[in-house]
């Protein structure tokens, strides 16, 4: 039964459904089956006896037919007579089409030999009435009374027998019809109490197969639920131990592996607790190691500072001493630097007024040339003015007034031309005044060179001077900068210390948290449940 176990979940629903289809499809084929054999049972009632009755009472019908027109055949005479006949013999043959219509259907052996006992009283009885006709015919009137009145003759034989088979024949098929109705409804209550048992069958089927497939499904589930609510409460040592390929059992193995994969981790977690709780207490002894070491370094290094505290004393008494005598050095440097700075800004000055006027010279030029520009521009304007005062003398009256246009021009030209004489003459005289300023003060640059360069080497002989003092109060300021600096090593060595102790309490905090961190999280770990002994054995296998 494990290999239906493993069926996929779809295919055990889809044989269930099977199963319920295969039982539906047996019950209706069984009803199916009853309602054939009701409706065939049906049938022969119909066609072989209710059919059948209605031949054999159109037969009657037509036998009562005839002895009516029997009747009237004594009574007519003639034509009428003739007529009679004919409808005699249409009955006649009438009720012999019937019979033959009641010989097709499906008669039982009583109805047979009954059919032939009518068949033999009906041909008796048509041989007295073929007697009667020709009576009729031949006018035997009273012949044919007497045969027709006659209790024991031919005819009256021939008819009461043929209506005792008529009647006989009619009776049976009745019955046989109330049989057949009978035979049906036994039928249909044997069909029916079968139907109803396979049903209930059936239903039984069914009910099961829901039971065993929904319970199949359901049980797992239910397992796996069980296993997935008790490790969320911490009980990792449990496994579902369901061991099938379907849907149900993939889920299953997924829930195993995760809950092994949550056992491995905790199990991690709590060896990484204790590991951690481990090396927080080492780190705290570890940090009261140092702090007493720092102590001890602390009164040592206490010593040495007060050492050197006196000699740092000592040798700034000796830098303020040489610092005063280069203070003076530097008081006769800064006066030979001012006097040589008001030298040197007077030479920048004379410079810098030596290239303004080269730039006017240069300006006086740029100035010259457009004059030279705006007297040959005069001299074209006078041209053309001159030429169109010739053109409106040549024009006559309508040229007069372009003519006092020309003259208006010539005249301005005029005028600019003699201002442009006017402004090359000021130009000139420009730039022989720029000229003879520049000569002078080139002149002063000169001289003042000459200063400069005396302040120069009054300045040299200074400098050496305050450089010899400056050298010795470097070396001094050199000796105090490394007695500062030793002291400044020693009090960074001592903040250090300081620092060291602070950061070995600090590491002693840190460990008594790392410490209560641990526990914090080995308290929480605890809850779930690991056989550190079961885990070995798993990994081993």
């Amino acid at each position: 039964m494990k290999w239906f176990y493993n069926f996929k979940t779809a295919v055990k629903l889809l044989l269930a459904f099977s199963v319920l289809g295969i039982m539906v499809l047996f019950v209706g084929l069984i009803g199916i089956k009853q309602l054939g054999e009701i409706n065939s049972r049906l049938n022969d009632m119909y066609q072989n006896h209710l059919l059948a009755i209605k031949p054999l009472m159109e037969t009657k019908d037509l036998f009562n037919q005839s002895r009516n027109e029997l009747r009237k055949l004594y009574m007519n005479s003639g034509s009428e007579s003739s007529l009679t006949i004919k409808s005699l013999r249409d009955d006649m043959t009438a009720a012999s089409e019937r019979l033959e219509e009641f010989k097709k259907t499906e008669l039982t052996a009583e109805s047979q030999e009954q059919l032939t006992v009518l068949e033999t009283a009906l041909d008796s009885y048509n041989r007295s009435v073929d007697e009667i006709i020709q009576m009729a015919l031949s006018h035997q009137n009273n012949q044919l009374l007497r045969q027709l009145n006659d209790p024991n003759g031919v005819y009256a034989q021939g008819r009461d027998d043929t209506l005792a088979a008529l009647d006989k024949l009619i009776d049976i098929n009745a019955g046989e019809a109330q049989r057949a109705e009978q035979a049906g409804k036994e039928a249909f209550a044997s069909g029916r109490e079968l139907v109803y048992w396979i049903t209930a069958a059936a239903l039984a089927v069914t009910i099961v197969t829901g039971i065993f497939v929904s319970g199949m499904i359901s049980r797992p589930l239910r397992k796996i639920g069980s296993v997935a609510k008790q490790a969320a409460e911490g009980e990792l040592g449990i496994a579902s131990g369901i061991g099938t390929t379907d849907e149900v059992g993939v889920i299953a193995n997924a829930v195993d592996t995760m809950i092994l994969n949550v056992r491995k981790i905790v199990d991690s977690i709590l060896l990484g607790a204790e590991s951690l709780e481990a090396a927080s207490k080492q780190i705290s002894v570890t940090s009261k190691e140092i702090a007493g070491s720092n102590s001890n370094r602390a009164e040592s290094e206490g010593k040495i500072n007060v050492l050197f505290r006196e000699l740092t004393e000592v040798i700034n008494s000796v830098v303020q001493n040489t610092q005063q005598a280069a203070e003076l050095s530097e008081q006769s440097a800064r006066i030979i630097d001012k006097g040589t700075e008001v030298v040197n800004i007077s030479l920048n000055s004379m410079n810098d007024v030596r290239v303004h006027m080269a730039e006017l010279e240069k300006n006086s030029l740029v100035i010259g040339r457009i004059v030279e520009m705006i007297e040959d521009i005069a001299d074209r304007t006078n041209l053309l003015a001159l030429s169109a005062a010739i053109e409106a003398a040549r024009a006559g009256e309508q040229g007069r007034g372009f003519a006092v246009v020309a003259d208006e021009v010539r005249k301005l030209a005029e005028s600019s031309s003699s201002a442009e004489k006017e402004i090359i003459g000021m130009i000139k005289g420009l730039q022989e005044k720029i000229q003879l300023s520049a000569a002078a003060v080139q002149e002063s640059v000169t001289y003042s060179h000459k200063t400069a360069e005396t302040f120069g080497d009054i300045q040299k002989i200074v400098s050496e001077a305050g450089a010899k003092v400056t050298n010795i109060a470097a070396a001094s300021e050199e000796q105090s900068v490394q007695a500062a600096g030793a002291w400044d090593a020693v009090e960074s060595i001592m903040a250090a210390t300081k620092v060291a102790a602070a950061a070995s309490d600090k590491m002693a905090v840190t460990a008594q948290t790392l410490a209560q961190m641990a526990d914090e999280l080995q308290k929480s770990v605890s809850i779930f449940k690991i056989d550190r002994h079961e885990e070995t054995e798993r990994e081993s296998e």
